[in-house]
């Protein structure tokens, strides 16, 4: 189950409360993308709160601003810390605040305020923060059928592809 079983809870008073006949909150990396029936990339991230908000930016990456593989996963991150139940986090200011979010400082200027404008609380990150997860992801270039493969740098990560 991608170790997402230790979000649920059978205690009632719990946020993960797991109600008999629901179906639980799960995180099921990795995705395949395709175009006009052909695999355009598989992108995957490890398990975690992260997969669900690394996966859609690396996504739109890829497909709204056309980025290589490599531009794809290395691009700033921006992480909800209101989203995590994660113990590594507990410690961070805004753990558990919705409106506190980990941003990575390499965003171009202005997003900080932008961001802090529309009532968000930003926690400045490093510019390679492990807190942004892992992503790895291969291209397919259509035309050619060439692989284009893409690590993330906040990790000891590497993509092959054949």
């Amino acid at each position: 189950m991608n170790n997402m079983m230790y979000w649920w809870d059978l205690d009632e008073r719990s946020p993960n409360y797991l109600p008999a006949l629901e179906r639980p909150p799960a995180c099921y990396p990795p995705v395949m993308a395709t175009r006009s029936g052909d695999c355009y990339f598989p992108v995957g991230s490890p398990g975690g709160f992260g997969i669900l908000q690394i996966i859609p930016q690396v996504v739109v990456n890829l497909v709204d601003f056309k980025m290589s593989a490599q531009e794809a996963v290395e691009y700033p991150r921006v992480i909800s810390l209101g989203a995590s139940q994660e113990v590594y986090v507990e410690d961070l200011p805004g753990y558990g605040n919705s409106r506190w979010l980990a941003v990575e400082n390499r965003l171009a200027d202005g997003v900080f305020e932008g961001l802090a404008e529309k009532g968000h609380e930003v926690l400045s990150m490093g510019p390679y923060a492990n807190l942004m997860g892992c992503a790895a992801v291969i291209l397919k270039h259509g035309e050619t059928a060439v692989l284009e493969g893409g690590a993330d740098p906040r990790r000891d990560s590497q993509v092959a592809c054949w």
